[in-house]
């Protein structure tokens, strides 16, 4: 899981994503859960934010 907290991987179910500078989401954990919920065709599905990028929130 890279720099990220070992606690997240094993207390948390959810979809783990970072925000890009534009806004993007980018996967950083959770691509399992994520695909199950497109076969199964769930359009919404509870995600962490877990890092923004400086850009993004100077936007606001």
């Amino acid at each position: 899981m890279g720099y990220y907290p070992r606690t997240y991987k094993y207390t948390l179910d959810e979809v783990m994503i970072d925000r890009g500078r534009d806004g993007e989401p980018l996967l950083v954990d959770g691509q399992h859960r994520l695909f199950i919920a497109k076969v199964c065709g769930v359009k919404e599905i509870p995600v962490l934010v877990v890092v923004r990028h400086r850009e993004y929130v100077d936007r606001g």
